[in-house]
């Protein structure tokens, strides 16, 4: 089991913590990420995933300045939370140099809005990686732990455990 922690800077002002468990032949994890984005939001996810990190189901409950609410996707990456990163990053399973284009979709905080966000992961070096929004070509720099969890996201968070 691993238990992790960011503080959300820059876009918003949040704290995400997340538990994970690694099996054998699935990955679940449970997760809540709570601050202030244009108003006050809390949601929480929890993912299913197989033993090679692909996503097979993502739960998510909200409250925001939409009110609560809920969405259940399936098949998909989720791209609305720092702990997502470590799910494309164990599934490529890239040495360095190596690079990977993956389908995931962009979720907002009251979960009004879903939309394709097509992503590639470039492995800059043991602990580093590129992530690339295909859609801009905006292209954010990554740091990782050793077991492809995000240290630094600049401009949007750092863990804090």
């Amino acid at each position: 089991m691993h238990v992790v922690a960011w503080r959300h800077r820059g876009l918003r002002d949040a704290f995400e913590v997340a538990v994970v468990w690694p099996g054998d032949d699935e990955v679940r994890i449970e997760g809540q990420v709570t601050g202030d984005e244009e108003g006050p939001f809390s949601v929480r996810y929890v993912i299913d995933a197989d033993a090679r990190w692909v996503t097979r189901r993502v739960e998510l409950d909200g409250l925001g300045g939409a009110g609560p609410g809920g969405l259940l996707l399936e098949h998909d990456d989720l791209g609305a939370t720092i702990l997502t990163n470590t799910l494309a990053i164990r599934r490529l399973g890239m040495n360095v140099g190596g690079a990977g284009d993956l389908r995931a979709v962009w979720v907002s905080e009251d979960l009004e809005t879903v939309e394709p966000a097509p992503q590639r992961y470039e492995r800059i070096h043991d602990d580093r990686y590129d992530f690339v929004a295909l859609d801009s070509g905006e292209r954010y720099p990554l740091v990782v732990d050793s077991d492809g969890f995000v240290v630094t996201y600049p401009n949007l968070a750092e863990r804090l455990r």
